[in-house]
Formats: C-alpha cells, structure tokens, sequence
C-alpha cells in the first residue's frame, strides 16, 4: 500500500454545523463524499447537524435520511410530552420518529461509526459533549432552541441547542477522531454579509407573532433585535472557526433562508450543499494526501463538560 492510498484510506470527520431548515445542504455534502468514496471516521453535530450527523453515524445513507426528513409530517412540531418544559413548539413527535427509525440502536456507543452531539447546560452556561448515553435524548438535546423547543432534562442537567456556544463543534470531532482531518459544513452566514440582506421577516422567524402584528412598530424593533443576535451568533461561530481551525470548511451559501423558514426549498437547499462540497472536494483529497496526525493526541476540552449518561 503506497502513501497516498495508506492516508487516503484513514479517511476524515465530520464536524456538522446547525442551522434548522438549512441542514438538508448536510445531506449534498454526505452524497459527494459518499459518491468520492472517501471514508467518514466520525461524524460530530451541533443542532440539525447533530441530526443528521447521529443519523449517518448509525448507518443511515444520505438518500435514506432525505427521503426520512420529507417523509415527516408538518404537525409533529405540535406533539408534546408531558415532562416538557415551557417552549412553543414540542418534541413528542420527533422523539418518536427518531425512536421509529433508528429502530433497534438506542444508546450513541451502539452507532456503527463514532458519534457526538454538542449541547449546553443551563445550570452551568458550558458547552457539553455528548458521546456516551441514550442517542434520541441527546439529538433532542442538541437541537433544543431555546424558546422554540423545550429543554430536555439530561440527569441534573437542562441542555438546550448546542448552537448558543458552539455552532460547528470541531474540537468534538477531532476528540472523536484524533488522527483524520476535520472537514467542518457550515451553513451559518457571515455577520457582513447578514448585514446586507432584509431584516428579517419576523411572520418566518416567529410564526405565532404573524399577520397583523408583524407591521406594528413593536414587531419592526424585534427584527432590529433578531437582525442583532444572528450578527452576533455568526461572529461567534466564525471566531470559533478561526479558533479550532479545522483543516476544510465548506461554506455552503444559504443567506436567503432562515433557520425556520417555513418555505425554504429542501431541494435547493440539497443541491447548494452537494455544489459547495463538489467545489470543496479537490481540496480535500490534497489534505487527505499530506495529512499527518498531529503529535498530541486530543484537543484541550478545560472548557467543555462531556456529560454522563443520565
């Protein structure tokens, strides 16, 4: 086996960032790689990344997890469960629809290929890895947006959607597989380049503050506020980029849809990640040609807790 064939091979992870309806670009970037066959050592998630990341990691194909997504029907959002906390929509439906189709795998040890979803703990206002414990409870977790999803309870803990601290959780993925390069997807837009799109539709944004409401003065000042927050996730998003410097980022082009947008087009949205990653797939091959693991083992993780199964 010459070089190029040995490091080819050791393949690379995946560090799968959030951002709701965009998430479907996941599913582009998974089928270029798939159709490259270049191997996924480990697949880490933030939000809708964790989603479709745990999905993958428990042997599901990129076509399997499309085909599962539309399947869903528009009112499971509606399901609540009783242990649910305060929010506007629920999480009873996905919860079951998860359990349906990850039917028998239940715990995220049991996933074919390694597995970590990103959180964060109210109780103690860290970021939290997920790497060992019930796998539907932490995809929950994950992707608990707060006020739009109801936290979930993870032991003592209240966990809601890894994306208020770390949106594209690198340093998971490479904790998770220490000798591959990390390709990081993101789908969160640049804080200059939100700067020059509309404000916000806040009928999109926040559906129950629709109709009438969303022309008063009062809902105007909100899209100024949510206008604010999204520069201000972004930032922190690409600060923690330049931080943990993964060897690939795919920026997929999505500043036109919102992470809730009721009528994004998964479509579009599949064929802008398949396009990014078909752009981004020359590079790397070259990283997965030079590549050499670095000499120390696991990244520092002092500011991170990796809970427990609960």
């Amino acid at each position: 086996m010459n070089l190029w064939t040995r490091w080819r091979s050791s393949g690379i992870t995946l560090a799968l960032g959030g951002g709701g309806v965009k998430g479907y670009a996941h599913l582009g970037v998974l089928t270029v790689l798939e159709q490259a066959g270049i191997p996924i050592r480990a697949v880490a998630g933030t939000s809708i990344g964790a989603w479709v990341g745990g999905l993958y990691a428990a042997g599901k194909r990129a076509d399997e997890i499309m085909q599962w997504f539309r399947s869903l029907p528009p009112d499971l959002i509606r399901h609540r469960r009783e242990q649910d906390l305060p929010a506007h929509w629920g999480l009873g439906g996905f919860e079951q629809a998860f359990r349906d189709f990850l039917h028998p795998l239940e715990r995220i040890e049991e996933t074919p290929k390694p597995f970590g979803a990103a959180a964060v703990d109210l109780n103690t206002g860290r970021t939290v890895y997920l790497t060992r414990g019930p796998l539907v409870p932490a995809l929950l977790a994950s992707a608990a947006l707060p006020g739009v999803f109801p936290p979930v309870p993870w032991g003592e803990h209240i966990l809601v959607d890894g994306g208020v601290l770390d949106n594209i959780p690198v340093r998971l993925a490479r904790w998770l597989a220490p000798r591959a390069p990390v390709v990081a997807v993101v789908l969160t837009t640049p804080p200059e380049e939100l700067a020059r799109r509309p404000l916000p539709n806040i009928g999109d944004r926040i559906p129950v503050l629709g109709g009438l409401f969303k022309r008063s003065r009062y809902m105007q000042a909100l899209a100024y506020f949510l206008r604010a927050a999204d520069m201000s996730g972004a930032a922190l998003t690409y600060l923690r980029l330049k931080i943990d410097r993964p060897e690939v980022v795919i920026r997929v082009p999505l500043a036109h849809v919102t992470v809730l947008g009721r009528d994004a087009d998964p479509e579009d949205i599949y064929r802008r990640g398949l396009q990014a990653a078909q752009q981004a797939l020359p590079h790397i091959q070259r990283v997965l040609k030079r590549f050499f693991p670095r000499p120390t083992p696991r990244p520092d993780m002092s500011d991170v807790d990796f809970l427990e199964p609960p």
